[in-house]
């Protein structure tokens, strides 16, 4: 999604939802903060991917304005009618979306210590198993019990 679609999308959820002074203030916020950001070395896929969905962000905006047509600025904090609750939305949205992301590299190293923790209860399990195999104790029961065996077969 590029800046224009992003704005016309957030223009269309708002459209009847909230007056037009607070739909132009929001519009205005958005070009000027996406405009900001791409001056300052980001990509516009990079600030769109932090800004998220439009309509989340209309969602927002329109509970803080008192929703279906209520008057521009009420909850508002500046000049551009964008209330401190959105700001706060929006940070919270873009901590979120950064906890979610895990870096392949992360995967594939829990995977390989998983990988390393089973060979090594399966390791420690047959050593035991041939150390018991390997005793002396072990194949003296052995031939006792066998020898059980045999003499109770010839009573």
């Amino acid at each position: 999604m590029n800046t224009g679609e992003f704005l016309s999308r957030l223009e269309d959820a708002l459209r009847g939802k909230v007056s037009n002074q607070v739909i132009e203030a929001n519009l205005q916020y958005y070009r000027d903060y996406i405009t900001g950001e791409i001056r300052k070395g980001r990509t516009e896929e990079q600030v769109m991917d932090d800004l998220g969905d439009p309509r989340l962000i209309a969602r927002t905006i329109i509970e803080t304005q008192g929703g279906s047509g209520a008057g521009a600025g009420s909850g508002s904090s500046s000049a551009s009618g964008y209330s401190y609750s959105q700001q706060a939305e929006r940070s919270s949205y873009r901590s979120e979306k950064k906890v979610r992301r895990i870096q392949p590299w992360k995967v594939y190293l829990i995977l390989i210590l998983i990988i390393v923790v089973i060979f090594v209860i399966i390791g420690t399990v047959f050593s035991l198993a041939f150390r018991i195999l390997l005793s002396p104790v072990f194949w003296a029961l052995v031939m006792i019990g066998f020898a059980v065996q045999i003499f109770r077969g010839r009573r």
